[in-house]
């Protein structure tokens, strides 16, 4: 009787460690994807900078779109869909990042302009 209690407290505990991990995955539907820090000065001498950040963020929003793509399989093959919720939060992260890349480089265009003297 006493083995039967021990097997059952160390199936509960087996299978608990897995639930802990997709509870903790509720609040970030792409866990492994890293978003990219910006330049902290965006001028017309931070060119590798700039051009780090943006290669970055090319990679932050594959990983992005390779997060969705995999919840869509297993939805998939489960039958299902994916939540609503899952598909925004995804989607508002890869928008904002390109809105933060298209920022970044407009500010290096604008600082290598203004140097030149080119408009």
């Amino acid at each position: 009787m006493l083995s039967k209690i021990a097997f059952a407290a160390a199936a509960f505990v087996a299978l608990a460690a897995p639930a802990a991990a997709w509870a903790e995955d509720e609040t970030n539907y792409a866990p492994a994807c890293t978003a990219p820090v910006p330049p902290a000065k965006v001028d017309a001498d931070s060119h590798d900078a700039v051009t780090a950040f943006i290669s970055a963020s090319d990679s932050y929003q594959q990983c992005l779109g390779r997060a969705l793509g995999a919840r869509q399989d297993t939805a998939f093959f489960a039958k299902s869909t994916v939540p609503k919720a899952v598909v925004k939060q995804i989607e508002d992260k890869a928008r904002d990042n390109q809105r933060q890349k298209q920022d970044v480089g407009n500010a290096y265009n604008a600082a290598v302009a203004a140097r030149t003297g080119k408009p």
